[in-house]
C-alpha cells in the first residue's frame, strides 16, 4: 500500500482485468487512474480511460502542467470509492444480500 500513497497517480495497462483491487485501493487514497477501456473501468469516477497507448502519454503530459485537473481528480476518486467501495457501504450491500437471501 504504501507503494500507492507515494504515487502522482496509477496506471492500469491491463487489457483484460474488469475492475482490479488496486485501483480501487487508490481511489481510498486520493489517486485517480489512467487505463485503457476495459471491463468496468470506465464507471469509476476520477479516472480517465483510453483506447490507445498514445492517448494515455497524451494525458499524462496533460495532467502533468494541469494541477487544478489532478486535484480534481483526485477529489473524484475519493468521492467514487466513499459512495461505492468504502466498507460501510460494502456492509450494507451484504445485509441486502443477506435479506435476500434468508
Amino acid at each position: 500500500m504504501s507503494e500507492i500513497v507515494n504515487c502522482w497517480f496509477l496506471i492500469n495497462v491491463s487489457i483484460t482485468e474488469v475492475s482490479p483491487l488496486s485501483l480501487i485501493e487508490g481511489n481510498s487514497l486520493s489517486k485517480f487512474f489512467l487505463s485503457y477501456n476495459v471491463g468496468s473501468l470506465d464507471k469509476f469516477k476520477g479516472s480517465i480511460v483510453h483506447y490507445t497507448l498514445e492517448q494515455v502519454i497524451f494525458n499524462i503530459k496533460s495532467l502533468y502542467n494541469n494541477n487544478f485537473f489532478s486535484k480534481k481528480l483526485e477529489r473524484e476518486a475519493l468521492n467514487d470509492y466513499n459512495d461505492n467501495y468504502c466498507e460501510q457501504n460494502l456492509q450494507k450491500s451484504l445485509s441486502q444480500i443477506k435479506n435476500m437471501i434468508i
